[in-house]
């Protein structure tokens, strides 16, 4: 058995001996708090976050604070100590302890990355999806499906420093744009992404530059393909209405109408053209 293993089976024993005295304690005082405590605490192997490393190969997430009640008359009253004992022990064993509520585990390799910052400059390492969550390094394995579920979103951008989305077909059209509390930090990316879907612009995103206590710099993307747009060297789709923008269209016996708008597109080309 290796080293880690080893360290592995010991805590793995200790946690399940803690259990037993929560137990016990939580019968004494009627209570679910102190085994909820024990129970919630979790270990893992790796890390993922960067700039973290595990020496040992045991990492274990927990709430460490001593366990308390509010008391009207006595105050606040300890339940239980039992956490902060097990997080000496698991210390002094070389075991990487962490708080639960700063981090979590990739749905996919199980990993851990932090959820809360350590610093100012600190940004996520991570993706929420549908019903999961995912660590850089599995949406590393598919940089494009992560960089297209970002596009037309002006309330996400790409905070994955290891994917830059020039490597993934698109182009940097603004950058070292800042919003923050400092003068002349006003950069809006819903104000941006107006003006781009008024241009017929879609397939555009954000990406996270720069985090900061005071501010955040950012960049805007757009997809090789609606370069000419851009640039006005391209209609806009003629199967858009003119008017509000709208891909919905109908054809009726007095021409193309915009369901969204109610528009006549033909009517209407025929105006802009007089």
């Amino acid at each position: 058995m290796t080293d880690t293993k080893k360290l592995f089976a010991r805590v793995k024993r200790i946690l399940e001996i803690a259990r037993v005295m929560a137990e016990k304690k939580d019968k004494e005082l009627g209570t679910y708090q102190v085994s909820d405590s024990i129970d919630d605490m979790r270990m893992y192997h790796e890390y993922c976050e960067p700039g973290y490393d595990s020496a040992n190969g045991v990492i274990i997430l927990g709430n460490w604070n001593t366990i308390t009640k509010y008391d009207r008359v006595m105050g606040s009253q300890t339940i239980s100590n039992l956490p902060k004992r097990l997080c000496e022990i698991f210390e002094k064993m070389g075991v990487d302890i962490e708080w639960s509520d700063e981090w979590s585990n990739c749905s996919e390799c199980g990993k851990l990355f932090r959820t809360s910052g350590d610093s100012y400059h600190w940004q996520p390492s991570f993706v929420m999806g549908d019903g999961e969550i995912l660590c850089h390094e599995c949406v590393e394995n598919d940089p494009v499906a992560h960089l297209e579920s970002l596009e037309g979103d002006p309330n996400r951008c790409n905070t994955i420093a290891d994917i830059d989305p020039t490597d993934h077909g698109y182009v940097c059209v603004q950058e070292k744009l800042e919003s923050g509390w400092h003068e002349g930090m006003t950069a809006d990316p819903k104000k941006i992404a107006a003006e781009l879907e008024k241009k017929g612009i879609t397939r555009f995103l954000f990406n996270l530059d720069e985090n900061s206590q005071f501010y955040s710099t950012w960049s805007v993307f757009i997809a090789k393909e609606e370069m000419p747009i851009f640039n006005g060297e391209q209609e806009e789709d003629s199967s858009s209405c003119p008017h509000c923008g709208s891909k919905d269209l109908q054809d009726t016996p007095n021409g193309t109408c915009c369901i969204e708008c109610g528009v006549n597109v033909d009517e209407y080309e025929e105006n802009e053209d007089e």
